[in-house]
């Protein structure tokens, strides 16, 4: 369990003794909040670094991609909702490696690889997303990612 998830929880039953009544509400949103914890948890596996991590690039990834179409002056929602439909088909990809690690007992092999792929594949959207703003991106940076992509792809198609 992740002590980022356990600060949470912490912090909400200690709040909710703030609440006055016979406490049904109280264990009402105390079941919830353990509720929506455990759904996460048994979706993503644990909340390490690399969920964190993938979480935090999708969004630097939209937003950087908002602020390009603002600056190209190409603000258009349905190519906003397509960036979106892309993330929550990135984490339904994850909880399907997270299922196959379960299934397979490989101990969450699938799900680093899976991750670990998505956090290059946004690392390079943010970068050219950076370059199109007019953002100086190092060549070295830029390399070196597109150069973990291929090898990275170059492993999985062994």
């Amino acid at each position: 369990m992740s002590s980022f998830i356990n600060i949470i929880s912490c912090y909400c039953q200690k709040s909710l003794l703030y609440i006055k009544g016979d406490g049904i509400i109280k264990n009402f949103i105390v079941n919830i909040g353990s509720l929506f914890k455990n759904i996460f948890l048994f979706l993503f596996g644990d909340f390490d670094f690399l969920i964190k991590a993938i979480l935090v690039l999708m969004c630097l990834d939209y937003i950087t991609g908002v602020c390009k179409a603002f600056i190209k002056k190409k603000v258009n929602s349905s190519v906003g909702a397509k960036g979106i439909i892309k993330k929550v088909v990135y984490l339904c990809i994850i909880t399907v490696s997270v299922l196959l690690d379960h299934l397979l007992n490989v101990n969450g092999g699938l799900r680093t690889l899976i991750i670990v792929s998505f956090i290059f594949n946004e690392i390079l959207s943010i970068l050219e997303n950076s370059n199109e703003i007019g953002i100086k991106v190092p060549t070295v940076l830029y390399k070196s990612i597109k150069q973990l992509i291929k090898k990275e792809k170059n492993n999985s198609k062994k």
